[in-house]
């Protein structure tokens, strides 16, 4: 965890895909909230849906990008932003709740509504990419690819 942390202080880019989110928030201490985090299945509960994305393609992570897309989501986090300062939100759930789900299942997405789905995290001189969904999930990840990619170039904050 030491030598991530200086790799992201020392100017790196972490990404962190779905639940590996979890991890990078609790052990950066990064300035976001999991909105699910506790949360039983009977409150919230997508075993593996697509739904859908709103992104900012101002974002250079966005960039290329629609600004209606979807993610596979599939048991991760979505995130509530606590500092702005040094928070960029790339993509969130629409605020209408009867419009997050596009195909699949999903209990209750009013948990997500509104939520940030792929936030950037400044760390130091460095960033930490959180997806909240699975970028690289199987034939869904043509959608979701070039944020990945993208995510992994150089950017300036």
């Amino acid at each position: 965890m030491k030598a991530l942390r200086q790799f992201a202080e020392d100017g790196g880019t972490l990404v962190a895909l779905n639940d590996a989110s979890r991890f990078a928030v609790q052990q950066f201490l990064l300035p976001v909230r999991n909105v699910l985090e506790g949360v039983a299945d009977d409150e919230f509960y997508a075993p593996g849906s697509i739904f859908r994305l709103e992104l900012d393609p101002s974002q250079p992570i966005a960039r290329g990008m629609p600004a209606q897309s979807i993610a596979w989501y599939e048991g991760g986090p979505a995130f509530e932003v606590l500092d702005s300062s040094a928070v960029r939100v790339v993509g969130r759930y629409p605020t209408d709740p009867d419009k997050v789900l596009l195909s699949g299942w999903a209990l209750h997405p009013d948990r997500v509504a509104g939520r940030a789905a792929l936030v950037e995290v400044k760390v130091g001189q460095g960033r930490v990419v959180l997806f909240g969904f699975r970028p690289q999930y199987r034939g869904q990840s043509i959608a979701t690819y070039p944020l990945l990619f993208n995510s992994l170039q150089l950017t300036s904050r």
